[in-house]
């Protein structure tokens, strides 16, 4: 990464996100978020690799003491053979699951993006209650990786939102 960058690590310049332009190597960001209720079983985000400009991504859960909904956990998976993506999302049958992160009280995830950094959200039950985390985000202006060269186009766009692919 230092020889596509130029510099060391160490010598990165840091600014808010979504601020004025002041020329520094990494944007970085911090996001009270909230996923709404659920009126019907769904999932917020399906398989999928981070924007290829997003250096990392850290999630830290906070639910309310009382919020035992089932589902809403985040997915840690591998690719079983060469990466294969449509836009940055990821057919099931394409992965393995790795690992399942619950979500709980102080649970921090932080993980570096890349190609292998595979993960989404199992399909939260239906329920009334709101789900609370920090985001923290760290991005370059330009992508660190490229999904280009990894590209399925074969598929309409319905099925880029996960789920197997129809053949």
């Amino acid at each position: 990464m230092e020889d596509r960058l130029g510099k060391r690590l160490e010598d990165l310049t840091v600014q808010p996100r979504h601020s004025e332009d002041m020329g520094a190597d990494l944007w970085i960001d911090a996001q009270f978020a909230i996923n709404t209720p659920v009126r019907e079983a769904t999932s917020v985000r399906c398989r999928h690799v981070d924007d290829p400009k997003k250096l990392f991504a850290g999630l830290f859960y906070m639910p309310l003491p009382d919020d035992d909904t089932v589902g809403g956990e985040l997915e840690i998976c591998r690719w079983r053979e060469a990466p294969s993506f449509q836009s940055v999302f990821v057919q099931d049958h394409m992965v393995d699951l790795v690992d399942t992160v619950k979500y709980q009280a102080n649970t921090l995830l932080v993980f570096i993006n890349s190609l292998e950094a595979v993960h989404g959200v199992t399909v939260r039950q239906k329920t009334p209650r709101i789900r609370r985390y920090l985001n923290f985000i760290a991005e370059f202006r330009e992508p660190i990786f490229d999904l280009q060269q990894y590209q399925d186009d074969s598929a309409p766009w319905a099925l880029m939102m996960g789920g197997e692919k129809k053949r």
